[in-house]
């Protein structure tokens, strides 16, 4: 049953890339409804990675203390909340849903790594964890390359709520087809073994190692899309086909490291 598991965690994945950086591919459109500026604009994304860095301890915390599929379903439903972004007034309500997203995410991934050790053997995680990266930089992708034609459709704020409709779909799934591990309980995370990690050598390894690439990453997938808009002339589907080759690379290199770290432990 873990592929099915597997499965569902892709999915949920997919689904949260989708809504992640959704805003960048139409920020000109954004910016001409609401008679904003760029930096205004650029909260969009700002307040999903603010409610991230604020909410991942505290919803650490919830680890082992709610049934995991509960609690995952819980952060589920709430980042799905931006499928209201079709009926928000103003700029103040659609940051509002994008800020839910973000924190209910920053509790998902947390819950999400204990169940993926309880359903896998350990030679698999590196696979699936990078199955599941590369999912939510499918997303992303997607977003990049779908956002301008549906917006032409259906209008941007009703391609924002076709977007996060996925991620209500995962939810709903999850409901349906999610089964609790059996291999062993979930043990609770503490203020002191929270202490006892941040002292480590290797997590602040990690950690600076992570936030410069990841700063990049967010900083030109936000803007390149307005940048090449408004600067070179190009008509946004151009712009966004081109922003979009930075999750499609995201995408493969993922795989290709899962795939590596299965054979060089190191």
């Amino acid at each position: 049953y873990r592929f099915v598991i597997g499965l569902l965690i892709i999915f949920i994945c997919f689904s949260a890339g989708l809504i992640f950086l959704n805003t960048s591919p139409i920020t000109p459109y954004i910016m001409e409804e609401f008679n904003i500026s760029r930096g205004t604009a650029g909260l969009l994304t700002g307040v999903i990675l603010l409610g991230n860095a604020l909410f991942t301890i505290p919803g650490s915390l919830l680890v082992g203390r709610i049934p995991i599929n509960k609690l995952i379903l819980i952060f589920l439903l709430g980042s799905s909340l931006p499928v209201l972004s079709a009926w928000a007034p103003n700029f103040a309500s659609l940051l509002f849903l994008r800020i839910c997203f973000g924190i209910c995410m920053s509790g998902f991934f947390p819950a999400l790594n204990p169940v993926i050790m309880n359903w896998f053997p350990k030679k698999e995680l590196p696979l699936i964890n990078g199955l599941y990266i590369a999912a939510t930089s499918a997303g992303i992708a997607v977003a990049f390359l779908t956002a301008e034609p549906l917006t032409e459709i259906f209008g941007w704020q009703m391609t924002l709520t076709i977007f996060s409709f996925i991620s209500l779909l995962g939810a709903l799934l999850w409901f349906l087809f999610a089964r609790q591990a059996t291999i062993e309980k979930t043990p609770r995370l503490t203020f002191q073994g929270i202490r006892n990690v941040f002292r480590s050598k290797i997590t602040l390894l990690l950690a600076t190692s992570d936030s410069g690439p990841l700063i990049q990453y967010v900083a030109l997938s936000a803007w390149l899309p307005t940048y090449y808009y408004e600067t070179h002339g190009l008509n946004l589907s151009q712009a966004n086909e081109y922003t979009s080759i930075l999750p499609i690379c995201g995408c493969l290199m993922v795989v290709i490291a899962g795939f590596l770290s299965l054979k060089f432990t190191k």
